[in-house]
């Protein structure tokens, strides 16, 4: 009983989740309909919509963080909280659940972010009746920050791979701080919670200094989830190399994970 209410609440989720991005598809579809040059308007408009794009929105981006990074690790954390399933950790061993956990909150997320990415690519040739031109457009007609808006089928590739990856990563950061979270409703809305406070936190600090907004990038989330579609400020026309702006990123969100797990793992040995 206890299983099947969670996951009627990823499934209920999950169905939401994509009616949002079908309207947010269509919706950027019909604002830029005229605009696209040399046909380029499926590949731009899918990076208008990503994290951090110029029609992308707080909903919408909060949605994304709490499917994304509750998926997976969900049933998990519903496990440790609930006492009936007390025994199972036991029983596993609790090195064993963390690492069912990891893989499972890594899988669900990267798996998700592409199917999302694709589902919403569809949705928009559907919506614009065209299909992507893969024509390189001149850096004066990108709107981005480069390296993935040059509207070709390479690019929109290599984004969505990074980003899949990076959207993996983060759902075991959040899975590993929601260990140390006792309440299942907390833990739903935890990714974007922490996520907004990381993106906003990170963007106020990252303009005091040169110095501080590059070791402050590499924490920034939307470097990990989202890499070049956000940059800081302070940057103005330099931008950090996102291939290992990106590699740093996942080095710092994966390291910190582990650590927060073996503080777990700590407390549940004294407990004991």
């Amino acid at each position: 009983m206890y299983l099947t209410n969670g996951k009627k609440i990823v499934g209920f989720m999950l169905i939401a989740y994509f009616a949002v991005v079908t309207w947010v598809a269509v919706q950027v579809v019909t604002s830029n309909l005229g605009v696209g040059i040399h046909g380029d308007t499926p590949l731009t408009d899918f990076l208008y919509m990503q994290f951090g794009g110029s029609q992308s929105s707080v909903l919408f981006d909060s949605l994304t963080m709490m499917l994304l990074t509750g998926a997976g690790a969900f049933l998990f954390i519903y496990i440790k909280n609930n006492r009936a399933f007390y025994m199972v950790q036991q029983r596993i061993g609790y090195t064993a659940f963390l690492k069912r956990a990891v893989i499972a909150s890594f899988l669900s997320a990267f798996g998700l972010s592409i199917i999302t990415k694709l589902y919403e690519l569809t949705v928009i040739i559907i919506a614009a009746g065209r299909l992507p031109s893969n024509v390189v457009l001149p850096k004066i007609a990108r709107f981005g920050n480069g390296p993935f808006d040059d509207n070709t089928l390479l690019s929109f590739a290599i984004f969505v791979l990074l980003s899949s990856i990076g959207w993996g990563i983060y759902a075991i950061f959040i899975f590993a701080i929601g260990l140390f979270v006792r309440k299942n409703s907390i833990y739903i809305v935890l990714g974007a919670v922490l996520g907004i406070g990381l993106i906003t936190g990170i963007a106020l600090l990252g303009n005091l200094n040169l110095i501080v907004s590059h070791v402050l990038y590499v924490i920034f989330l939307p470097t990990l989830i989202a890499p070049g579609q956000i940059r800081l400020n302070i940057f103005q026309n330099h931008q950090p190399n996102v291939y290992i702006s990106f590699l740093l990123a996942a080095l710092a969100y994966a390291g910190m994970s582990w650590l927060v797990m073996q503080l777990w793992l700590k407390r549940r040995k004294v407990a004991e």
